[in-house]
């Protein structure tokens, strides 16, 4: 089976062609760009709004003057050398940068950029005494790298905002004393106290007080969400009324913030396939545009004689291919997509990890906690006649022995008979793994478990064809306990929306018994379900539907879980969905997608997302390509003009990066 290696790894490597990174915030006003090793340039933004408003109001008040004085430099009317000096003032404005990038990439070994292109097309301008098409070069380059900027700063910004969500100091009672600390300076079992208007700095539940949270910044969700004693609390949600006391059940390091920053954060440093793709095409275009234009203008002027006339048009294609518009919005539209679900409550782990949820065609569900709620429901005690025990008695022993137990159905009878009476003392418990428990009561060996389980040592059970537990003591079979589940509201409907996505085939894996799930696989409407799967078994049947769907099939295979005993099938599934950050940690970190709460919704609105990112990155490739060589062909056959050449350039910019923000609209 494929495994996924160095698309799972988490790297340090940042974005080629970053778009547009973010100052957040020292007021400074250097380092306002930076210079990747490609040697492309892009502005910064500042996440500030002090900073926005001070940078956008003094770039725009340059801009005017600068449009101008370049309309002054083209007007025939007025003396040669007051349009001489309106054009040189404006070269020079914004030419400046351009020319400091060229030097600084040549030095650092990176001849052909798109800052070699705008200084040589802007040089042959000089050269035919057409001042005024030069300082055109550098003002509009320069114009479309600002929109740019502008564009790709407000997509950083609205990032910064997200991962910004635990504070800087909490407050905790300790013996009746408030002290303030850092979060990471708490720790479990401490008791936090959160007023109205803070966020809640570490995950944990209501002890005293009550009040309403707003938790979208987490899970997407706009609805507040009342507090009240014993209510479990999301770290980075807002407290907008009330107040509260929260008993810590997670350090910082664990705090679903903290995961949510972790997440968002690896996710603008992992690129897309198109991404890596344009990078690499941008790096053979500014070579190639070079070649081309020289055999133009060597071929067209010894064919004609007119070596202004070829000089042009060879000028035109190197203005033409100068590739910013593609190396701008193809990483702006992922980085906005990718910043618009995180607001939604679904974490996207990186560029290629939305290529593989656009593709996806075959999706694997557990079932607890992804398709049913993670809590069960008690439904009774069904006594076997050789027990030789009434009810009560059954009961007391299970509860005492089941109190030791992890599993969610011996927590939810243990909760639902709640104390009855005195126990009988159990020793020597002993979990096992996919089977159930064992212990000893009243001198005897008793257990509780599986039907598997009772098999195993001999013993005989009542087949209940639903989740249950089943009880024995020596060599007594004393009853079984049986549960159901809550299939979640809309899991039917999910199902069905993913259907009507692409997604044609998807299956139930479970460790639950036969009737369980087969029922909650009709009900959802799956076709195909696999019941009583140990950990490993769950990894043996995904690997055999991989191999099946890969044979027939070229888009990839998900598996959506919340439990530790997912984590190996998420690990190596194309693309592992983490349902809700109440699960397992192992498998939230081995999750591509993260969706912030359980519902599984989730999973269509990232499959939505997904799709309108791919489309809007291929109609930016599209415009941005069509465009300059549309416009190239024109200039070289037909009318080589410098103006359209320009034009063209910075409309493709413009209009694939005004495109690309679109993909950070929410959906609904």
């Amino acid at each position: 089976m494929k495994q996924k290696d160095n698309e799972k790894e988490k790297t340090g490597h940042h974005d080629e062609c970053s778009c547009h990174g973010h100052c957040c915030c020292e007021h400074n006003d250097h380092q306002h760009h930076k210079h990747d090793h490609h040697g492309h340039h892009h502005e910064h933004g500042c996440c500030c709004e002090e900073g926005i408003e001070r940078l956008e109001t003094k770039k725009i008040f340059l801009y005017i003057i600068g449009a101008v004085a370049l309309a002054l430099a083209f007007l025939p009317i007025l003396p040669d050398a007051v349009r001489w000096i309106c054009a040189g003032a404006v070269y020079v404005t914004f030419g400046y940068s351009v020319w400091r990038e060229m030097i600084e990439g040549i030095a650092s070994g990176h001849v052909f950029t798109e800052f070699t292109l705008m200084c040589v097309a802007s040089v042959g301008a000089i050269v035919l005494l057409e001042y005024a098409d030069a300082a055109a070069v550098m003002y509009l380059y320069a114009l479309g790298e600002t929109v740019s900027g502008l564009a790709g700063g407000r997509a950083r910004r609205n990032i910064a905002e997200l991962i910004a969500i635990t504070p800087e100091y909490v407050t905790v009672l300790k013996d009746g004393t408030a002290v303030v600390c850092e979060p990471k300076d708490v720790c479990v079992g401490d008791t936090v106290l959160v007023r109205s208007g803070e966020r809640i700095p570490l995950d944990g539940t209501v002890r005293a007080g009550g009040g309403s949270a707003d938790t979208s910044s987490v899970t997407g969700e706009q609805l507040p969400t009342e507090l009240i004693v014993g209510t479990r609390c999301l770290s980075g949600s807002m407290l907008v009324s009330g107040s509260v006391e929260i008993e810590v059940s997670h350090d910082y390091e664990n705090s679903v913030a903290a995961q949510l920053k972790a997440a968002v954060e690896e996710a603008s440093k992992r690129k897309a396939v198109r991404e890596k793709k344009i990078t690499r095409l941008a790096s053979v275009i500014t070579p190639v545009a070079f070649g081309v234009a020289l055999v133009i203008f060597g071929v067209g002027s010894l064919a004609t004689g007119n070596v202004t006339e070829w000089l042009r048009r060879g000028l035109v294609i190197l203005v033409c291919a100068c590739p910013c518009s593609l190396l701008l919005s193809v990483p702006l539209t992922y980085f906005a997509g990718i910043g618009s679900a995180a607001g939604q409550g679904i974490v996207f782990r990186g560029g290629e990890v939305v290529d593989g949820v656009a593709n996806m065609k075959t999706l694997l569900f557990d079932k607890t906690g992804t398709l049913t709620e993670s809590k069960l429901r008690y439904e009774h005690l069904t006594v076997a006649r050789a027990a030789a025990m009434d009810k009560d008695e059954i009961e007391a022993i299970a509860y005492a022995l089941l109190l030791h137990s992890p599993h969610a159905a011996a927590q939810t009878f243990c909760q639902s008979v709640g104390a009855i009476g005195e126990l009988p003392t159990v020793g020597n418990v002993e979990n096992i793994p996919g089977r159930g428990i064992r212990g000893q009561c009243m001198g005897e060996t008793i257990l509780a478990g599986s039907a598997a389980m009772l098999s195993e040592v001999g013993g005989e059970s009542l087949e209940t064809g639903v989740t249950s537990i089943h009880l024995a003591m020596g060599n007594r079979y004393l009853g079984v306990l049986t549960f159901s589940s809550y299939i979640k509201e809309n899991a039917a409907k999910t199902v069905s929306a993913l259907r009507e996505y692409g997604v044609h085939r998807m299956a139930l894996i479970s460790g639950d018994v036969e009737g369980t799930v087969r029922e909650v696989a009709q009900a959802v409407g799956l076709d195909e379900c696999y019941a009583e799967r140990m950990p490993a078994e769950k990894l043996s049947v995904f690997e055999e539907i991989y191999q099946n769907e890969k044979q027939h099939s070229r888009g990839s295979v998900a598996f959506c879980g919340d439990g530790l005993n997912d984590s190996a099938v998420i690990a190596a599934s194309d693309i592992g969905f983490a349902m809700g950050l109440g699960g397992s940690a192992v498998t939230v970190e081995a999750a591509d997608v993260v969706l912030m709460d359980d519902d599984p919704g989730k999973i269509v609105l990232a499959l939505r997302l997904s799709k309108r990112i791919v489309r809007i990155a291929n109609q930016n490739i599209a415009i941005s390509l069509g465009l300059k060589i549309g416009i190239a062909l024109i200039c070289v056959v037909a009318v080589p003009s410098m103006e359209i050449a320009l034009i063209a350039d910075v409309g493709a910019a413009v209009i694939t990066v005004f495109n690309a923000v679109r993909a950070g609209k929410r959906l609904h």
